[in-house]
Order: structure tokens, then sequence, then C-alpha cells
């Protein structure tokens, strides 16, 4: 509606992103349009002349004064939501006539003077400090238009163009000034300190008409905007539409419509309190009711700014990197926060590997520091024990809430002596043969063992005999000790023991080192002792010279002299020819004859000093000397170890 009510506004859609804006950029001002010529000096209105010298009518009542207070109906809006609303009068309600009532007062005290059609109409004065509208940008028309009357014989003309809402400008349309403008306005730094805090912009519009125009003649219509807000408005742009029904003629600041009849301005900014006034001449056409929808588009600008910070987090340790087993040893952590923010809830965390261990038993500690500022330093001792020999390492790290992670590790060994016994020497002796053993015992750790004995256990079955680096025997225990003040790491304590076996059988000898630190080393040895079987026997008569068949009594004696057991003792006699047995006296075992030869039974075992006799009784035949030929085998004397007896046999009958 036009006669004093303010235009309806279409509602804008969404703008596109905007390019970024440099920080602290100065957006250009326009000079502006006194809404009312009231507060000119002097109260004078100023006059407007036509190209051709003509002065302009003037407006003899003033346009109403827009009310501050209308500002804060959008004090708190941003500017999205103010383009999404639909635009209304913002004009105090006095100052409205009620619906369906033509407004009080004429705002123009006469219409332009219509020209003849033959002249060509008249200009407005240029105003080179208003920038022209850039029409090419703008490609849609404004919706809504207000229909034309029926009735009192009113024809409207044939049908031209009429937009809709689609066509009505939109940041989606190619529209590359108004894109530009807006884009700057945008930026991803800090712009002035004057754009932090709310900022309302709150645009006021109102367009005014003559009470009645007539067609055919021209009639000139104002639209008023006014910023009412507290900050500036940018990129300020009014878009109109050529009343249907009507020819527009001119516009100061000058436009042309395009296709769909749309008129658009750009203004620029608008401070808070600037106001603008836009005046369009137009020729009515038809009869009836005539005017047009006017909307005005505006961006405001607003800044933040903060300061980012980042914590950072860093450790540093201190400890020994060598531990002797079974030491303690104190960890020093320090914790820094040398970043730029606060670091919340930090918390410090220790991985322990097997070879030391924490007075809690616990393998994973932690331990909560809170919040550290910015150069905030928090030491932190961590006791520890040496349990283990190795080399391993420690991990520590420092975690905070908002992500700061450090983690250190620290490279640890510990250093712990360790022995190692072995007992060399025979494995096999023979009864009073003396054994001399070497015991070496080695420290196979990586720190000196000290306060070491060592003591060897002798079996009945070995005597002792002697011993080198003063070693001491002990008859009551039957041991053999040393002392050794300390063995460093890697060297080998060398040990000798002779001893001399006495007993058969298996013979063990137990070797124990000990000392500092819960050292202990062991070794075992074994000998084996054994005896040797050894077998005399003997051979004689009673009788050495016999006449021709005359008999002789033999005896063979077997004695094992060795000392241990033999078995298998077998004896047999060979007899010569012409000579006979005539009994077997004295045997241990029965007999049998064989030929020439009498075999005794065999004797299962003979044990160290045993003895057997064996008397048999031969009768000679023949003169000459006859030899008595014995041999005895056992198991330890598989060869057979022969003896002979001679007897002189003579015949007595030559």
């Amino acid at each position: 509606r036009e006669g004093g009510s303010g235009a309806e506004v279409a509602k804008p859609a969404d703008l596109k992103p905007l390019a970024p804006l440099p920080n602290d950029r100065q957006a250009p001002s326009l000079p502006t349009f006194p809404i009312s010529q009231s507060s000119a000096a002097g109260g004078a209105t100023p006059s407007a002349t036509t190209p051709g010298g003509a002065p302009l009518p003037s407006m003899a009542a003033p346009l109403p004064t827009f009310p501050p207070t209308l500002s804060s109906d959008v004090g708190d809006m941003s500017d999205v939501q103010r383009g999404a609303l639909p635009a209304t009068n913002m004009l105090p309600s006095a100052g409205l006539a009620p619906a369906g009532q033509a407004p009080s007062q004429t705002p123009f005290q006469a219409p332009f003077q219509p020209q003849s059609p033959g002249n060509k109409p008249s200009q407005f004065p240029a105003d080179s400090s208003l920038p022209s509208a850039n029409l090419s940008t703008l490609a849609a028309p404004l919706a809504n238009e207000p229909g034309a009357p029926t009735g009192n014989g009113y024809n409207p003309p044939a049908a031209r163009p009429q937009p809709d809402a689609a066509d009505l400008p939109d940041g989606r349309e190619s529209q590359p000034l108004r894109t530009a403008a807006l884009a700057g306005l945008v930026s991803n730094q800090p712009g002035n300190r004057y754009l932090d805090g709310s900022q309302n912009p709150n645009m006021l519009i109102q367009k005014r008409a003559p009470e009645e125009i007539q067609v055919g003649k021209k009639a000139t219509f104002v639209i008023a905007v006014r910023n009412a807000g507290n900050a500036t408005a940018h990129a300020v742009r009014v878009v109109d539409s050529v009343p249907q029904g009507a020819r527009f003629v001119e516009s100061l600041p000058p436009t042309t419509p395009n296709a769909q009849g749309l008129l658009n301005w750009d203004l620029g900014e608008m401070a808070a309190g600037d106001e603008r006034t836009i005046t369009l001449q137009i020729v009515p056409e038809v009869q009836g009711e005539v005017g047009s929808n006017a909307l005005v588009y505006f961006a405001a600008q607003a800044s933040v700014r903060t300061v980012a910070t980042l914590p950072k987090l860093e450790l540093q340790l201190q400890s020994q990197p060598d531990m002797l087993i079974a030491s303690r040893q104190q960890l020093s952590v320090i914790v820094k926060n040398t970043g730029t923010g606060v670091a919340r809830g930090v918390r410090l965390e220790a991985d322990l590997p097997e070879l030391i261990k924490h007075d809690s038993g616990e393998a994973q500690l932690a331990a909560s520091l809170g919040d550290m500022r910015p150069n905030d330093v928090q030491p932190i001792t961590l006791d520890v024990t040496a349990v283990a020999a190795g080399q391993s390492q420690v991990v520590i790290r420092a975690v905070s809430e908002d992500g700061a992670v450090a983690e250190e590790t620290v490279a640890l060994q510990v250093l712990a002596p360790a022995l190692a016994a072995l007992i060399e020497g025979p494995k096999l002796r023979y009864l009073e043969r003396q054994a001399t053993y070497q015991i070496k015992v080695k420290n196979t750790g990586t720190a000196a063992a000290t306060n070491l004995d060592f003591v060897v256990h002798l079996p009945a079955g070995l005597k002792y005999n002697s011993a080198n680096n003063r070693g001491t025997y002990d008859p009551a225990q039957h041991t053999v000790s040393w002392g050794l003040f300390e063995l460093p790491a890697g060297e080998i304590a060398p040990i000798e023991l002779t001893v001399l076996p006495v007993e058969l059988g298996p013979q063990a000898i137990a070797f124990t080192a000990t000392g500092d630190l819960g050292l202990k080393a062991e070794a075992k040895g074994t000998v084996t002792v054994d005896g040797l079987a050894e077998l005399a026997f003997t051979i004689g008569q009673d009788n050495g010279t016999i006449e021709t068949g005359a008999s002789s009594t033999y005896s063979v004696q077997v004695t094992n002299v060795g000392n241990k057991a033999d078995k298998d003792v077998r004896l047999a006699v060979q007899l010569p020819n012409g000579s006979k047995l005539i009994k077997v006296v004295d045997a241990q075992v029965n007999y049998r004859e064989e030929g020439n030869q009498i075999i005794f039974d065999p004797i299962p075992e003979m044990r160290n000093k045993d003895q057997y006799t064996y008397r048999f009784q031969i009768q000679h035949n023949q003169p000459g000397t006859q030899i008595v030929r014995t041999q005895l085998t056992s198991a330890n004397w598989p060869v057979a170890v022969i003896k002979e007896e001679g007897t002189l046999v003579y015949n007595d009958q030559n």
C-alpha cells in the first residue's frame, strides 16, 4: 500500500557464504539524503531544478521523523534473523492511517507539472555522490504486487510479465556486485574493536506518494530509509517495482527498471542515524489504485575475539643408569607446562619393568598433579628397589584431560653377581689310587661377589689328602672349606683337592658356594672306585722222584689277592701220557675227567682274600720227567694262566 503506510517487504532467501574481509577494513561511506527538511538550517527547503532550469515543485509537507525507539524491536536480532523475517512498516502506530482510511494529510504540496507528450521528460539533477544501481545484478522481480481495482469503468492494460516469489533477488542469484560487497564484510580475523559486542542496525523504510494522481501526468513517489539502530548497516539495497498500470520516468538516484519492472538502488553503508531518500517519477496510464511494494536489504557486521592457547607438557628424568641388586634408588621426575594454556587434570603415569619394584608392589603407577598453569613445574620422586638383574627401561608419561601428552623413557640396568660351579676330575679310580679334582667357581654376573664361602663334602669312600689355597679339612664333618673376600665379575676362583679312594663303588663329591646378596651355587661330581681282582695260584707235590708205576699227590692252591671279587673261576689239569688219576683227595667243587684232563667245576665267586685248594693223586707209568700242567681262568682273567709241575719217574728194573 502507498499513501503513508509502510511497504511490505518480501522475505529474502538465505545468503551464500561470504568471502573473508581483511582485518580492520574501513567500509566506504556514502552521502545521505535527509528525510525531513526541517533539520536543515533555518528550516528552508532546498529547491531542485530540472535540466532545463525550471524549478521542481517543492514538497510542502515534510516527511515524518522516524522514531528512534523502533530500534529496540530488533536489538537482539542477528543480521541473518532480520533478513529471515518479513519486513514491516516499522513506523509508529500514530503515524499510520487506520485500515481502509486514507492518510489525514497530503505529503506533497503539488505534483510535478506534466509535459506535453511530444516533449522529452525532464530529468532530476545528477548527484555524483550517489552510486547508480547496477541493474544487471538484479535478475528477479518482487512478488505480491497490488492488483488493479475493478469497477468504475477501469480496464487493465495488456498483461505484462509479472515477477513471482521465486524471482525475488537473494544470495542464490548471480549478483556479482552485491556478492562481492557482502563478501568484503566477512573476515577470518578479528575486526575493529568497535565491532565487538552487540551490533544492532535497524533499517526503517517508508514510501510516500500524493493522495491523488492523474492519468498521463507525472507523479512523484518518495522512498525514505533510515538507520535507527546503534551500528552501521552495510551493503544497503532498496528494491522497488514500477507500479502496475504506470510507466517509469526517472529517479534520483537514477536507475532503470529491468524486464520485470524492478528498480534497485545500492546505498552502500549507512551509519547509525543516517537517512537516505529516493525519489522517482512515474506516469499512470490507467485509472485505479496505483502503488507498489518496496523492500530494503542490508547487512550488519559483528566481531568477537579470544585467545587460543595450547598447553604443552614436558618431562625431565634423572636417575642412575646402573643399580645393584637389592639396592634402592629414587627416580626424579620433573613435569613442566611449557605451553601457553592451562593443562587440566594432569596425571603422571609410570610403567615399571620386572627388574625393579615399587613399595606398593604395583608395576603401573599413577599420581594426580591437578591443573598446571603455563610455566608451572612439579617435581616427583619415585622410590624403587632392584629385584632382578638385567636391562630394561622405565616409561614415564604425563597426560592431561585436554589431550596434552608427554612421554619419556629411561634406560636402567640392574647389576648383580651370579655364581656358577663345576667339578672336574677322574670319573673312575681304583682303590687306593689318588685322584685330584679341580673345582671352578665363576662369577657370571655383572657385579662383584663378596664374602664367599666354598665347602666340599667328601663321602666316606674318599679319604682327604690335600687342598690348595689354604683349604681347611674338618675331620668331624669330613669337609674341606675355603674363604674368598671378593670375586670380580667374570673371574674364576680355582680350587684343587686331592683324595684317596678307600671304598669300592660310586663316591659323590658335593660342592657349595655361598656369598652376600643370597648368592649360592652348587656342583656335584661322582667318581666310581673300582678294585683289581688278582688270582694267585701255586702247584706242588709230595714226592718229586718216583719209580715207574708209583704215584705222587699234587696240590693246587688258588687265592684272590686282589681288592675285588672275581667270578667264574675255573681250574683244569692236563696229565702227561702214561699217567692217570688215582683219586681227587681234596676239592671244594666237583670234577670230571675228559681224556687226559681233569676239569673242576667253576667257582661262582671268589671274594677278596678267598682261597681254594685242590689235591689229587696221579700215577706215572712211564719213566722220564712227567709234566703235570694246570691252567686257571676267571671272569677277570679270561686268558688262562698256566703253571706246570715236573716229576722224575725212573725205571727201577734196569
